[in-house]
């Protein structure tokens, strides 16, 4: 039985070499993964974040790649501000550079 407002599945040819004809018939995705990562009350998604940990000393944000994460704790503390980096913050506050955020 269809839900309302669902088509049915176009019939799929066969064609030579057993693939699927390309007009019309449909052909299944790879999954996508979405690693999503909480500490410190924050979550943000992507292993490739850096998050500056409060657990030790850090100041809890997340940054968009470890260059970034360095460069905001350069004598060993957390600048209080990263946008007196040049950062901006996304909308759910992970900080990049400017010129990424398409500022």
């Amino acid at each position: 039985m269809l839900h309302p407002g669902r088509r049915r599945k176009p019939a799929r040819r066969v064609v030579e070499g057993g693939r699927p004809e390309l007009s019309g018939a449909r052909v299944p995705c790879a999954p996508v993964r979405v690693e999503r990562m909480t500490c410190c009350g924050r979550e943000w998604v992507g292993p490739d974040r850096a998050h500056c940990c409060g657990r030790f000393g850090g100041c809890g944000a997340v940054f968009d790649d470890a260059e970034l994460w360095d460069t905001h704790r350069r004598r060993g503390a957390c600048v209080a501000d990263p946008g007196e980096l040049g950062l901006v913050a996304t909308r759910n506050g992970i900080w990049l550079r400017a010129l990424d955020a398409g500022v």
